[in-house]
């Protein structure tokens, strides 16, 4: 299951509020105090155990904030295995998803499943049938009380006399009420288990006793409601925070009694990752019994060997300690011999060795969600980039959400990883949360607006290529990196010159010390590059794309499936028939935003063209750009002002 969607209500400057988390790596941003670290905060609290203070909770709320108001929510989609893990409990419909919650006050974690699990109904219809097809008049017939004899001087008494044609009665009103929606009800109203019981009273076996059972097996079994919900609360992912000081991991530590007492956090994850005891290797050192204290720091190196080769496959890397005197220190073995340094590795390795000590030490079985607050904290600009590569490919966790205050820690793909916590300008004591702020303005300017002022000085040191709109934003990256093998890319996408007047056009260069414009490949593009020209940008500085428009290099199947997916997933009670199909496309020349709007599909239908997950790393053309020298195909028809980023 993954982590989609939170909700918050109460909770500090969070008065009221949702975001969306349904992607692998999330940055937070917004100006200082704004509330960054307090979504942290709320995220941490589902899983945390602890209550909010008074203090903790929305000032000025109305009503005030009770024990038993739920302040956090969050939202999990199932996948295949964990509607696996409840099929054996045969439900109506298999779960799509589960919330979890807390309330301001103590309390355990609630859980809800939708849809809401129900016993399977076919079950009970299969067996409330066979009652009735049991009970044929043969049946019923061998029910009744035989003439009394002579030698029956009482006789049957009443109860047994009637059960023939009270049983028969009941049938009837089931076969009446066969077509009900409710077959609970049905089954409720038939009462079989007082029938059972008046069969034996009367020490009678026949099949409508029998088929009777069946039904009050299924109306006995119990509510699965409790034990859906355990199951599949057993296999969320823990959302952990990954504080400061479990992620600074030193490359020497000076033992001493008082660090060994009380060691760093760093530092005792890996020590007991290792299952080195400081306090025995301290010992070692203190009587100066050198042979068990190289045993202690050999049998470490050892079990670190072993539990590294399980957690980083795809590379020959382990940690090593080693002591001198007091200083014990941590270095990096790389395939089997090459020895450096911890401090002298890369900001992403260190924070992954500290990592994976992290998670060995929580024994943590399913991959967690891991909670990062100022991830920039000690390190340069170049650091700061190689530790959000290290977050985009690890697989140690399943989501890392982040905060930062700086523009070279975002991650590569602006159009989704990143949400901006905002002070609300009603209400100066709380915040809002916009995951879409790329309005008003082109380029980088939204974001270093959003991020707050100190970050703008630093728009001039990106490579940008400023594209049109939001889509590019959205699909070129992933676009781009599948069809030319890259993992990451130098440059980053920003939208904006459809929306931006022709006379700012001049000063679009300084959005990035190095800036490239992509235009599309139909009128609007073409119009696009002769204003942006006439504006002042240099000829060599646009690029047009080879196809009219950025959703025309999608393979159409593919393009069709994943909106089709996507609206699925989103509503997981419409059935797949109900969801309109894309229309098919005439041509490659012809815009697919034209073609949606001219068969009167819903704008918001439209809108989820922009989703990044609509991204298949399938390319139509592989020569998919080309530079002004050569002749772009154009179509009219495509207005990309009017383009919608949801």
């Amino acid at each position: 299951m993954r982590l989609v969607k939170a909700e918050f209500s109460g909770f500090g400057r969070l008065a009221q509020g949702k975001i969306n988390l349904d992607n692998k790596v999330i940055a937070i941003v917004g100006p200082n105090e704004a509330g960054k670290t307090t979504l942290l905060k709320a995220l941490a609290y589902i899983d945390n155990g602890k209550s909010l203070s008074v203090t903790e909770r929305s000032r000025g709320a109305q009503p005030e904030v009770a024990d038993k108001h739920v302040v956090v929510r969050a939202q999990y989609l199932l996948n295949d295995d964990d509607r696996a893990e409840v099929a054996n409990l045969d439900l109506q419909e298999p779960p799509t998803s589960l919330w979890l919650s807390r309330t301001a006050g103590p309390g355990e974690t609630a859980t809800r499943v939708e849809p809401a699990p129900r016993k399977a109904t076919g079950p009970l219809v299969a067996a409330l049938k066979a009652v009735t097809k049991s009970a044929t008049k043969k049946a019923l017939a061998e029910l009744e009380v035989g003439p009394s004899t002579s030698e029956d001087e009482d006789g049957p008494d009443e109860r047994r006399e009637s059960f023939h044609q009270r049983l028969s009665d009941a049938v009837q009103l089931l076969r009446v009420d066969s077509d009900a929606p409710d077959y609970l009800k049905v089954a409720a109203d038939l009462n079989p288990a007082s029938w059972i019981a008046e069969f034996a009273e009367h020490g009678i076996s026949s099949p409508i006793r029998e088929a009777l059972e069946g039904v009050d097996q299924w109306l006995s079994r119990k509510d699965p409601t409790t034990e859906v919900a355990e199951r599949l609360h057993s296999r969320a992912p823990d959302i952990l925070l990954f504080a400061e000081e479990d992620r600074t991991l030193s490359s020497t530590y000076t033992l001493s009694e008082e660090v060994v007492a009380q060691p760093p956090a760093a530092l005792n994850n890996v020590a007991t990752m290792a299952e080195l005891s400081l306090a025995e290797l301290w010992r070692t050192i203190s009587n100066g019994d050198e042979g068990a204290r190289e045993t202690h720091i050999e049998r470490a190196n050892q079990t670190l060997q072993s539990k590294f080769e399980v957690a980083w496959r795809q590379s020959n890397i382990t940690v090593q300690l080693k002591i001198e005197r007091t200083v014990l220190s941590i270095r990096i073995k790389q395939d089997g011999s090459t020895i450096t340094q911890f401090d002298e590795r890369s900001a992403g390795l260190q924070m992954f060795v500290a990592l994976v000590a992290f998670l060995a030490v929580r024994g943590q079985t399913v991959p967690p969600v891991l909670l990062i607050d100022e991830a920039e904290t000690h390190l340069h600009i170049d650091a700061q980039a190689d530790l959000v590569n290290t977050f985009m490919r690890q697989q140690q966790a399943a989501k890392i959400i982040y905060t930062t205050h700086s523009p070279a820690c975002l991650p590569p793909d602006l159009g989704s990883n990143i949400r901006a916590v905002l002070p609300d300008k009603s209400n100066g004591q709380r915040s809002v949360v916009e995951g879409s702020f790329w309005h008003g303005a082109a380029g980088f300017s939204p974001l270093m607006l959003a991020m707050g002022a100190g970050a703008a000085a630093f728009s001039t040191a990106r490579y940008v290529v400023l594209a049109e709109g939001a889509s590019e934003m959205l699909l070129l990256p992933s676009l781009i990196k599948a069809a030319v093998g890259l993992e990451d890319l130098e440059y980053q996408v920003a939208p904006g010159i459809s929306e931006t007047p022709s006379a700012m056009y001049p000063d679009l260069d300084l959005a990035g010390a190095r800036v490239a414009f992509l235009v599309d490949g139909d009128a609007g593009g073409a119009d696009l590059r002769k204003a942006l020209i006439k504006g002042g940008v240099l000829a060599t500085q646009i690029v047009t794309l080879g196809a009219v428009t950025l959703e025309n290099l999608l393979d159409a199947d593919s393009y069709r499936t994943a909106v089709r997916s996507l609206i699925a997933e989103a509503n997981p009670r419409i059935h797949n028939s109900d969801i309109p199909d894309l229309p098919e496309l005439p041509d490659r020349s012809v815009p697919w935003p034209s073609v949606i709007e001219t068969c009167g599909l819903t704008p918001d239908f439209r809108s989820v063209r922009y989703e990044s997950r609509l991204v298949a790393p399938l390319v139509g053309e592989e020569d998919w750009i080309h530079h002004d020298h050569e002749k772009a195909p154009a179509h009219a028809g495509t207005d990309r002002s009017q383009a919608r980023h949801r």
